[in-house]
This record gives structure tokens, C-alpha cells and sequence, in this order.
């Protein structure tokens, strides 16, 4: 069973769903997707990068969080904020072994809810995932110097590839 599902508490008077003492909501990603879509329209090219800092906030809080409060090494954490945004329906989410791990993050996402709600696209869509995973990188392993979609469901590839660089060492998708 779905670990995430099976913690959630509901407070109907407050009308509040709570996991981790963190509220949530229940959203369609084709929500999420309507809202990008008007911002790059709003926007231009712009977009994508306040998508991007937006979540990279959001996933330094995580990080921060899980360096101040878990006992996991390096490795585990990714690994469970992995499992939790699998848990959560974001996409089928794998961290790819490069050898070069810490120094280089490669995460595989198939079936991203994003950008299957998206549809196609020239370029690159998932910014709350990489901006996410960006901002949590950067606080359990150091500064990230570089993020990039590498690959996109969106754009034809059969899958979403994110690629993290904390050196100089150069992101290829394998």
C-alpha cells in the first residue's frame, strides 16, 4: 500500500489533509499544467525559470529539513524523497548509479504527470520536478551548479531525465 496514503490525516472541520504535520492538497496535474501554460503565454521563455525557482525553494526546505532532522546518509535521503514523490504520483521516479554520485545526480522520471498532462512540446517541461529535486540536492550534498531537463516525455523521448552537476563533470543521460 501506498505508505503516503495510508499516514494522511483529514481534518474535516478544518477541511485540512495533513502528512508529516505538512498540509497538502489533492490537485489534477492538468491543473498545474493550465497554470504553466498561461504563465509561459504571460511570460515567454521566462517561465520555465520562475517555475524553477519557485520549486527550488520549496525543495531546499525539504532538503534542509532532512539534513536537520534524519540520521540518513547522503544516498538514503535521495533515495526516500525519491520513494515519497513516486508515493505522491509525480512520475515513476529512479535514481541512474553514474559512478560519479555525489558529484553527479542523473534521475529517470517515466510516466511524469506533468508532462503527460502537457502533451508536446519543444522543449523541456518538468520544472517542478527538476527545480524540486535541484533545491533539495543543494542542501544535502552541497551547491548545485547546474539542472537540466535532459530528456522530456514531452518532447518524444520515451522518458524524463534530469541531470544535477555539484562539479565539473558533464551530464549525459546514458
Amino acid at each position: 500500500m501506498n505508505k503516503i496514503i495510508a499516514s494522511l490525516a483529514f481534518s474535516a472541520e478544518k477541511a485540512e489533509i495533513l502528512y508529516n504535520q505538512n498540509r497538502y492538497i489533492l490537485i489534477r496535474p492538468d491543473t498545474v499544467v493550465e497554470f504553466q501554460k498561461r504563465v509561459e503565454e504571460a511570460v515567454g521563455p521566462g517561465a520555465s525559470d520562475l517555475m524553477f525557482k519557485a520549486a527550488f525553494e520549496i525543495g531546499s526546505r525539504i532538503g534542509r529539513t532532512y539534513v536537520e532532522t534524519s540520521t540518513l546518509s547522503q544516498r538514503e535521503m535521495i533515495d526516500s524523497m525519491v520513494e515519497t514523490a513516486n508515493e505522491l504520483g509525480w512520475a515513476r521516479l529512479s535514481l541512474k548509479d553514474t559512478g560519479n554520485f555525489p558529484d553527479v545526480v542523473i534521475l529517470q522520471a517515466s510516466n511524469s504527470a506533468f508532462a503527460s498532462a502537457y502533451g508536446q512540446s519543444k522543449t523541456p517541461v518538468c520544472h517542478l520536478i527538476r527545480g524540486v529535486f535541484a533545491g533539495a540536492l543543494s542542501k544535502m550534498l552541497g551547491p548545485v551548479r547546474e539542472s537540466q531537463e535532459i530528456e522530456c516525455l514531452s518532447m518524444g523521448h520515451p522518458r524524463c531525465a534530469f541531470g544535477f552537476k555539484l562539479q565539473s563533470d558533464s551530464i549525459t543521460p546514458g
